[in-house]
């Protein structure tokens, strides 16, 4: 079964809970690792969704620019 892509709102919240966790000190030392690893799997998959906007945005900007 494939996995289900995240929006980008789902991803910042993950990213969130993860971020208030490690400041509340409420991840144990021994998962820390993993966690900072989830959150920087999210923090690209965020940058990723914004660098593709932002590439379309250009895309049409340009295309109504020449009309």
């Amino acid at each position: 079964m494939a996995k289900r892509k995240l929006t980008y709102a789902e991803a910042m919240s993950a990213l969130e809970k993860i971020a208030d966790k490690i400041k509340r000190e409420q991840i144990p030392i021994e998962e820390l690792p993993d966690e900072i690893k989830k959150a920087r799997e999210l923090l690209e998959y965020c940058n990723s969704l914004l660098r593709n906007i932002e590439s379309e945005l250009e895309f049409v900007q340009g295309s109504s620019e020449e009309e």
